[in-house]
């Protein structure tokens, strides 16, 4: 990863532009979530674009802003991932990550029960029991 204030504006633009695109063809995964560096150049590619004159580019930014927060979501999750996997070889017991949808979770932290359980409430309380 080539420092940031080495980059020229249209390097930092294509940054950008690259991991857009990426996000849009779903090519941005937990396993390669440090490998990205959009969270650590969006500051620089704002600032550079900024200053090249024009109107802002709102929207462009604030697709870079997504998808930052996508890779850092990625980031917590393959620590978290890391951290029981460390965990379970220290303790020799088999540990499940919460919400990891490999064991059942769904994306918000919860099993298929609890959503199970959410949906037989919903249907009683609509049917007034």
């Amino acid at each position: 990863m080539a420092p940031v204030r080495n980059l020229t504006a249209v390097d930092l633009g294509r940054l950008l532009d690259n991991a857009i695109r990426a996000d849009a063809e779903a090519k941005i995964k937990k396993e390669d979530a440090f490998d990205q560096t959009i969270i650590t150049t969006l500051p620089s590619i704002i600032e550079a674009e900024s200053q090249q004159g024009g109107p802002p580019a709102f929207c462009r930014w604030s697709k870079g802003l997504e998808v930052a927060g996508k890779v850092y979501g990625h980031r917590v999750d393959l620590t978290y991932k890391n951290v029981y996997d460390v965990i379970q070889g220290i303790t020799g017991v088999k540990v499940t990550v919460p919400g990891d949808d490999e064991e059942g979770g769904d994306a918000a932290g919860g099993t298929q029960q609890d959503s199970q359980r959410e949906s037989a409430a919903a249907k009683r309380a609509a049917q007034g029991v």
